[in-house]
């Protein structure tokens, strides 16, 4: 209980930091954040909606996003 990030939970400390830290690369360990904030259509989408005239796009074409993992881009 509490207003805690995930990176501060026991469960987190215990799997994936200190002697587990080789683990950090399990989906357990990742930032679930990081996939969709890369995707070059969430970039864009973002770009649009903060110009003067605050565009909303639909970067997935009315279709479910699907993000490729964040280590697949070269930024």
């Amino acid at each position: 209980l509490g207003n805690i990030t995930p990176t501060m939970s026991q469960r987190y400390i215990a799997d994936c930091t200190g002697a587990n830290a080789d683990q950090v690369d399990s989906p357990r360990c990742a930032d679930p954040h990081e996939d969709p904030r890369r995707q070059p259509g969430v970039i864009e989408q973002k770009k649009e909606f903060f110009t003067p005239e605050g565009a909303i796009i639909d970067p997935c074409d009315d279709q479910p996003c699907i993000a490729k993992p964040a280590d697949e881009f070269d930024y």
